[in-house]
């Protein structure tokens, strides 16, 4: 005969123990993820309003996950011990790589004082905030000044805020500005130059601005000289991501050099896309000359030095796409019709030319970009022995009734 074994009353867990224990454990985990996630850059949304506070909250939140851990499991010691022993230990690690990473301050130095230690590692995003400007103009440049710091950057954005606080009278302006990746936070505020930076915690550094703020070309002297030296560089990756990025940048520093590496660029065969585009935007007059060459070479590509010359010297283009017309009316017409109203006095000295075909084109330009000037020339033109040139006279009138009406 056998005798049932019964379950100690001490083995037992209680439903009210198991609630504890799973509460427990999932008050642990939460602390735990808050406290390793700003390593790597995030946070916890719940968590960003309580600012330096949340630390205290998270350890508060391991410490009585493990003691509620511990109270569900007193009649298992040993299990109960052995997971807030984890969770503490876990804890004290967590906050120990957060601050390597991310010391809680670091001030940038003034002349003649050392450094503070560096940061280590890279920012996903680092949210920036600028304290002390006076206007939103002076933010905008600002921005420009902080990305300039970082001129690896493949992410920006900012927020600017004013108003009124009726309580206390005062005004109040938020003023932020995120970027990213940054991989060096410490050589980034070496860079700054308009204003004294600490180091906040949480992915977040303060810039307390200084007057006066340096020019407008300056804040994009660092980021012009990174995208030149890709140009410069044999790889056509960078030479891509150097063109995409220049056609974004307003094109005031460095201007001349730059121009003048993507005038070596459209020489060569199987060139990255967009150096024509970013060349209109970057050159000057001073490149049209050696355009104007190369619209005489054998098989140049007219559409597209038509485009950068535009951009260049829109005089000169008029004057050049005139002239084309009779050999190639298609090419010139799509030149000054992009060209506007600045071409429309150049293509009337044209109205009476012996080719019907440059009268016709004539036609079709003015129906495009003409104005009333263009009507006591289009007016007689309707009476063009051709009828198609005759054609295209009325109907460019009859277009710029429209536009005028």
């Amino acid at each position: 005969m056998t005798v049932p074994i019964r379950e100690s009353p001490d083995d037992s867990v209680s439903p009210w123990d198991a609630k504890l224990f799973q509460y427990g454990l999932g008050v642990i985990v939460l602390g735990l993820m808050g406290l390793l996630l700003p390593t790597f850059g995030l946070q916890l949304h719940r968590l960003r309003a309580l600012g330096s506070a949340q630390w205290i909250v998270l350890v508060v939140a391991v410490v009585a996950g493990s003691g509620l851990v511990l109270w569900s499991q007193r009649r298992r010691p040993p299990l109960g011990l052995a997971i807030s022993g984890a969770a503490l230990t876990a804890m004290l690690f967590f906050g120990w790589l957060s601050f390597w990473r991310h010391p809680p301050e670091i001030t940038q130095a003034g002349p003649g004082i050392p450094a503070a230690s560096a940061l280590a590692g890279s920012v996903p995003l680092l949210d920036v905030k600028l304290e002390g400007s006076k206007s939103r103009e002076d933010y905008l440049l600002l921005c420009e000044l902080v990305k300039d710091c970082v001129p690896t950057a493949k992410t920006s954005h900012g927020n600017y805020r004013e108003g009124f606080d009726s309580a206390t009278g005062r005004r109040i302006i938020d003023e932020r500005f995120a970027i990213g990746p940054v991989p060096d936070v410490q050589a980034m505020i070496r860079e700054i130059r308009f204003g004294t930076a600490s180091w906040q915690g949480n992915n977040t550094l303060l810039i307390k601005v200084s007057y006066p703020l340096p020019t407008r070309s300056q804040a994009f002297e660092k980021r012009a000289g990174h995208f030149l030296g890709e140009l410069r560089s044999s790889d056509p990756h960078r030479q891509l991501h150097a063109i995409a990025c220049l056609g974004i940048l307003e094109p005031i520093a460095r201007r001349e050099e730059i121009a003048n590496e993507l005038m070596k660029l459209l020489d060569q065969p199987g060139r990255p896309p967009g150096v024509s585009q970013c060349l209109a935007k970057w050159g000057t007059s001073a490149e049209a000359p050696e355009i104007l060459a190369k619209m005489r070479e054998e098989n140049a590509n007219l559409p597209e030095l038509f485009e950068i010359l535009s951009a260049l010297s829109p005089d000169i283009a008029v004057r050049e796409a005139v002239k084309l017309l009779p050999q190639d009316a298609r090419v010139a017409e799509n030149a000054l019709v992009a060209l506007g109203n600045r071409s429309e006095p150049a293509v009337l000295a044209e109205a009476e030319h012996a080719d019907r075909a440059v009268r016709e084109a004539v036609c079709r330009i003015l129906l495009q970009v003409g104005t009333r000037i263009s009507t006591p020339t289009l007016m007689k033109l309707t009476s063009d022995p051709d009828p198609t040139v005759a054609t295209a006279a009325r109907q460019a009138l009859e277009a710029i009734g429209r536009k005028t009406e």
